[in-house]
């Protein structure tokens, strides 16, 4: 019987393991052929293409990046300033500040960077691995452990961005520290050079992967007590020493990230959510080392990550993924040795985390665990992206892999010689194939080169004052440019000096900067912002300049057409074209990038000829830094969505401060309403659901007070998200109760649920984008049971995709019913039943893109309308104000502005209201005007006609709490040419204090209305000026400002950074109490009218020097620990510590 030689068995450990074998010539001419050949992947891949792994300014601009880390207050992606949640960025842009100060280009730092860190990890897991196995590292092990920890799917897709590949890189260094700490007991270096390994790790996105990373020292504690016997004390002991050094040299990030854990929350809550991050992440996908969502995502027919999809479409590929989780088990099964602990209770420790939760519909477990945690601890949100652990389960299959090469070695003596070489050709073979991409060319599949255009421009705009900010339109979901970059990070911070104004997507929850941000750039994509709209906001944003980019991907993220940016720039009255740039076309046309084609041309003969980017200079701009009366402040009962329609109205030219009536309590409301000012009452700050993945028509329709405002896939920008009452909200009418389960592909703010039973053929509900439609209902529940004999369903006629079939429930009964083609009434067959709730389902739908619904639902007689109710703030304040307050009130002008959601102002089939009726209300009466203003469409011919001839008379256009409103029609021929009409009220209206009902009829359909009146005196004019501040110094954080006297008494001070509770101001040293919010969005704060010298201050800036300091002292201390010897002591016989790198039973 012949002999079956056999893994060995563990044994004690040794003090005599002679380590690791050395590195011989062979080894080390393959290691030379390997980092050559690594070289020339990462960085000769797509030569001279820009492929930033993080924020592309790191790389552009790493000098201003560097400053920008040791801030606790950043531009942020809107350009007006947040808490700096990404501090620990600082080391990483210092090292790439060498690079570029060597003379590496931007593309070649990003190359050079990479391949820094892969080669410092493939150091780090040889050295881990030996430190670990002994002599028990064989050269050939050592070799597939190197080649496997560069090359393999979780560094090639999760690492291409170096948040995770730093991290990545040095946790093997990390784990080697604790791995020697656990076997010297009482030391001191090893926690040091643990620190040390953390602290390199930095703190980049909050530190969560360095985080992920600390998940493997429960698998090496474990290891550690039961493999090679050491006492827990100990143990727990070093764990103690290794977190207090590495708390005592990272504070300059942990810091600044707890003090904007507010910020990074918002974000986080209103980004990737955590249940569609895992839809991916399978236990097989985690296995493989893949499961990261954008991997398998695309945006219409563009993958998100093209070239990294080899991973999912080619079998041979896939094959090899699938064989190295296979491989680790075999190895596992097959040795003996005692490591095969430490890499079961990693993958036990890791794996789940990583799955985190998959299946999102049925939960494991752990998936609930951490479903709970994400829920009660907003903070916890940082580490929704649980694929971010995977460099602990890539360390787990590295050393599986390793056993499983020992065991088969200790089993290949057998074989001959040809089949031992078949077996390496056979490893060889499935390591390129796991790491295909670096291979193939596909190693960067978003790269970009960045158009002389954009240089140009920006070149033009830094030139001028550097002071004022650039009013960007329009707004996007980060940097998505036709001409290929794709980032959550837009390109202003690699290219402009100057502050910038943009929007972005990604808000915090009723966050006031995103708020007016959305509002405005959300009326310019609408085709909304009128000839004023753009000037005044750039004003009060501190812009003196504005950039209009036609060049971002606008079908993707549902952004406007350029032609549609550039008329409203166009038309402007306080707008001056300076200089357009880039060939005309180029990058603009949809669908396509780069110089238009002639089928281009002719298919979008407006878009082909629009620049690339245009500059304008606003008229009698205003510097960020202002100063304003408040007898001419504006006290707004709405949100940012006010700031256009008062524009229109010519109640605001951006220098009129602006307040909330919502932000002030009984005491702020009594002095605001004592210092003079206008109100105006709106229906804006609509309660709305948000998606952060379009720039139009990306909300639910307005919801009611009780409908889940947190319900879209982002943060909500309705402010005062929780109190519904200083919310414009939907009230539906007739007694009854209308639903409807939300769509299952993105939202939109037409088609809402009321629309199927308002009796309006030309309205509907609408859902069931991309095929979505099947098992979506839509409900009634009536206010009591009542016997229902007759439903009758109106289809909408759309195509190509079109309702088929319906389920339609009364009561406990239901009939299933085939809908044929052309929209025409289906009667359904359901037998007479009483029931208070009649339900109908789509079950089927055809082929096509587009949205599906119900014209109508008519069951019996019972007809619905929705009424949009104004928030009730000012009643609330008015009803706790003292008579003197009251008074006051009544003497200030005041208007109530109200304006139909109408979407896209060229196309009517968007529309989320078809008639503009409210329900507002007014803490005292007022006899106040009425004007309207509609389109052309929005009234009959003959009426259009009669105004032609100047014989438009006085005609029923509306009614007033069942009163009608009389008025004629007026327009210039200038609003006639552009298709718009005014109507001017034919006598004054009485308005009662109370609730008011608004509702307009069939045949006017108006766009606005608006209610005036000039109060019991008369209006102020013009008040002298407030003064201009003289900044003598500013940073990110600080600012010293000289304040002039002026005759006007009392002021507001506009900051220009966006509001945060923490900015803090000294008036002549004493403190001026907490900010308000100004314009919409500015810290800001009352001042009389002398002369001050004012200092102010953000708060955490303090801490986070304090921070710094300690970080920097902490960082001495610790690499002293670290190289220093330590000092000469008599060494206990009972604390010896054996070396343990051996194994237990059997041979060595």
């Amino acid at each position: 019987m012949t002999a079956v030689a056999a893994e060995p068995v563990a044994v004690a450990p040794r003090a005599d393991d002679p380590g690791a074998p050395p590195v011989g010539r062979r080894e080390a001419v393959l290691l030379a052929v390997g980092a050559v050949g690594l070289a020339a992947a990462v960085v000769g891949t797509r030569w001279g293409v820009f492929t930033p792994d993080t924020r592309p300014d790191l790389y552009q601009q790493p000098g201003a990046f560097l400053r920008s880390t040791v801030q606790a207050w950043v531009p942020g992606s809107s350009g007006l300033g947040q808490g700096n949640f990404n501090a620990g960025a600082a080391p990483v842009a210092a090292v790439v500040w060498c690079l570029r100060a060597l003379g590496a280009e931007p593309w070649l730092a990003v190359r050079l960077w990479r391949l820094a860190l892969l080669l410092v990890g493939a150091w780090g897991i040889r050295r881990y691995l030996g430190a670990l196995l002994g002599h028990r590292l064989t050269v050939g092990s050592r070799l597939l452990a190197t080649a496997f920890w560069v090359a393999n799917p979780y560094v090639i897709v999760a690492g291409s961005t170096t948040p995770i590949l730093l991290p990545y890189a040095l946790l093997p260094w990390m784990l080697l520290a604790f791995l020697h700490g656990t076997r010297s007991p009482g030391s001191w270096r090893w926690p040091a050079l643990f620190a040390l390994a953390f602290f390199a790790q930095t703190g980049l996105n909050a530190g969560v992967v360095p985080f992920f990373g600390l998940l493997a020292l429960p698998a090496h504690l474990v290891h550690a007590r039961y493999a090679e016997r050491h006492r827990w004390r100990d143990l727990l002991g070093l764990l103690a020493r290794c977190g207090a050094l590495s708390i005592a040299v990272s504070l300059y990030w942990l810091l600044p990230s707890f003090l904007a854990a507010g910020t990074g929350a918002g974000i986080a809550s209103g980004t990737e959510d955590p249940v569609d991050v895992a839809r991916t992440s399978s236990y097989a996908e985690t296995a493989r080392l893949l499961g990261n969502w954008p991997l398998y995502g695309r945006a219409g027919t563009r993958l998100f990550l093209g070239s990294y999809t080899v991973y999912l479409t080619s079998p041979a590929v896939l094959v090899a993924s699938f064989l190295v989780p296979v491989a680790v088990a075999v190895g596992l099964w097959r040795s003996r040795a005692r490591e095969r602990l430490l890499v079961v209770v990693l993958l036990a420790t890791a794996l789940p985390v990583m799955v985190g939760l998959f299946p999102p519909d049925d939960l494991r477990p752990a998936g609930r665990l951490l479903l709970e945690v994400f829920e009660r601890v907003p903070a916890t949100l940082a580490f929704r992206t649980t694929n971010k652990v995977g460099a602990v389960v890539v360390l787990a299959e590295t050393i599986g892999l390793v056993l499983a090469w020992r065991a088969w070695q200790a089993r290949s003596h057998r074989l001959r010689r040809r089949a031992r070489v078949a077996g390496i050709g056979a490893v060889g073979l499935l390591l390129v194939a796991v790491s295909a991409p670096l291979w193939n060319g596909g190693l960067y599949p978003l790269g970009f080169t960045i158009p002389s255009s954009w240089h140009r421009a920006t070149t033009d705009l830094d030139a001028a004052d550097d002071a004022s900010r650039v009013f960007v339109l329009p707004g996007g979901t980060g940097g998505n440019y036709r001409w290929g970059m794709r980032s959550p990070d837009d390109l202003f911070p690699s290219l402009l000096e100057r502050p910038v104004a943009v929007r972005n997507t990604v808000v915090g929850r009723g966050d006031p900067a995103g708020n007016l941000l959305s509002a405005i750039d959300t009326a310019v994509a609408q085709g909304a912002a009128g000839d004023r709209g753009i000037s005044t906001a750039a004003r009060y944003l501190g812009a003196d300049a504005v950039l209009v980019r036609n060049d971002l991907l606008t079908e993707e993220i549902g952004g406007p057409a350029p032609s549609t940016v550039m008329r409203q720039a166009e038309a402007d009255q306080g707008l001056e074209a300076l200089e357009r740039y880039g060939r005309p076309g180029t990058d603009t046309v949809p669908g396509g990038s780069g110089r238009p084609s002639a089928e281009d041309r002719e298919t979008y003969p407006t878009e082909s000829r629009q620049p690339p980017l245009a500059t304008y200079a606003v008229d009698a701009p205003a510097p960020p830094v202002r100063l304003a009366p408040t007898a001419e402040q504006v006290l707004v009962v709405g949100d940012g969505d006010a700031l256009v329609p008062m524009a229109d109205a010519g109640i605001v030219d951006g220098t009129q401060p602006l307040r909330y009536l919502a932000d002030l309590d009984d005491d702020e409301f009594a002095a605001a309403v004592a210092q003079g000012g206008r109100v105006v009452v709106t229906d804006t700050n609509r309660r709305r659901a948000w998606d952060i993945n379009r720039t139009t028509n990306a909300t639910s329709p307005t919801l009611t007070a009780a409908e889940d405002i947190d319900g879209g896939n982002g943060s909500t920008t309705t402010l005062w998200p929780d109190d519904p009452d200083d919310q414009t909200v939907a009230e539906i009418t007739g007694g009854a109760t209308v639903g409807a389960d939300p769509p299952a592909f993105g939202l939109h703010p037409f088609g809402r649920p009321s629309n199927a039973f308002d009796g309006d053929p030309t309205t509907a509900w609408v859902t069931g984008g991309f095929g979505t439609a099947a098992g979506s209902s839509i409900w009634i529940e009536l206010p009591e049971p009542r016997r229902i004999e007759r439903v009758v369903i109106e289809p909408l006629d759309s195509e190509p995709s079109r309702v088929t079939a319906v389920r339609v429930r009364v009561g406990d009964k239901q009939v299933i019913e085939a809908v044929a083609p052309g929209g025409d009434p289906v009667e359904v067959g359901i037998q007479p039943a009483v029931a208070d709730r009649v339900e109908v389902t789509i079950l089927d739908q055809s082929a096509g893109d587009n949205p599906v619904g119900f014209r109508e639902i008519s069951v019996e007689d019972t007809v619905v309308r929705n009424l949009t109710r104004t928030p009730t703030t000012l009643d609330a304040l008015a009803g706790r104000a003292d008579a003197a307050t009251l008074e006051r009130l009544e003497a200030l002008p005041l208007d109530v502005l109200l304006t139909r959601a109408r979407g896209n102002v060229a196309d009517p089939n968007d529309d989320e209201e078809s008639l503009l009726d409210r329900r507002f209300s007014l803490p005292t009466g007022r006899t106040a005007t009425f004007d309207a203003r509609l389109d052309v469409t929005g009234v009959g011919p003959e009426q259009v006609d009669a105004l032609r001839r100047g014989e438009a008379t006085c005609e029923r256009v509306a009614l007033l709490d069942g009163e009608w409103i009389e008025a004629r029609l007026a327009a210039t021929p200038a609003e006639l040419e552009l298709g718009q009409l005014r109507l001017e009220g034919c006598a004054p209206i009485e308005l009662a204090a109370g609730s008011h009902d608004l509702l307009t009829i069939f045949g006017w359909r108006l766009d606005e209305a608006r209610f005036s009146s000039p109060g019991s005196a008369p209006e102020a004019g013009r008040s002298a000026d407030a003064g201009t501040p003289v900044v003598r110094s500013r940073s990110a954080t600080e600012l010293a400002i000289d304040v002039p006297a002026s005759e006007v008494g009392s002021r507001v001070l506009r900051l220009g950074e966006a509001w945060d509770p923490r900015w803090t101001l000294e008036v002549d040293g004493v403190d001026a109490g907490e900010p308000m919010v100004v314009d919409g969005y500015s810290s800001g704060w009352l001042l009389d009218g002398d002369a001050h010298r004012l200092e102010v201050r953000f708060g955490p800036q303090q801490a986070v020097r304090a921070t710094f300091v300690a970080s920097s002292l902490a960082l001495v201390g610790v690499t002293a620990l670290a190289v220093l010897p330590p000092p000469r002591r008599r060494r206990s016989a009972g604390r010896r510590a054996a070396s343990s790198t051996g194994e237990a039973g059997g041979q060595p």
